[in-house]
């Protein structure tokens, strides 16, 4: 086997090196857009965390049902002021009459109208989505309306236990005799 310059980079690398999935080989590492729904935003700010460097161009779009049930509310600022991420809160219901990522209150805009509103640049960017199934099939498909190549679209999805057997071909699965899972993230291509 012939080791190739990536093959002798990696091998360099020390344990924990964080390593930025936007960046190509010899090209200008593209934008970071993760959005967040709910829970969701638990993965997203791990991903954000683990950011080898400061993403100039990265933006957060965070739905949560209240301004009060953002979680990690703090630190999502925190970031924003420390390392320059865009962070936009969209609290609210879910739209009554179609599936949208977008909460109630916007319920007139198309998605993908909206994403290119809140993320002009969104076609060049790497695209992040963790929450519940629907909610990110409704992200993917605004993404990939807005010219978003389907490589560039990575989405974890949060599923309940049910789904989460099925998946993993398990009739159940349950943590000491009292608990039970109710949710688990399954990462899927786009």
């Amino acid at each position: 086997m012939i080791a190739t310059t990536l093959d002798l980079a990696v091998a360099t690398l020390a344990p924990g090196t964080g390593v930025d999935p936007s960046v190509d080989a010899g090209r200008r590492p593209r934008g970071l857009t993760v959005m967040a729904c709910g829970v969701g935003i638990g993965p997203i700010r791990t991903l954000l965390d683990g950011l080898g460097r400061s993403p100039a161009d990265a933006v957060l779009v965070y739905r949560a049902m209240t301004e009060e049930s953002s979680a990690f509310r703090y630190e999502l600022d925190m970031l924003a002021v420390l390392r320059g991420i865009r962070v936009i809160y969209l609290p609210g219901h879910r739209c009554p009459d179609r599936l949208s990522w977008l909460p109630e209150r916007f319920s007139a805009l198309l998605d993908d109208v909206a994403l290119r509103q809140i993320v002009p640049e969104i076609v060049d960017h790497d695209v992040f989505v963790c929450g519940p199934r629907a909610w990110t099939q409704a992200v993917r498909d605004a993404a990939l309306l807005c010219g978003v190549p389907s490589e560039q679209v990575h989405i974890a999805e949060q599923v309940h236990i049910a789904e989460q057997a099925h998946v993993a071909g398990q009739e159940h699965i349950a943590v000491g005799q009292e608990h039970i899972v109710t949710q688990a993230y399954v990462a899927r291509p786009a």
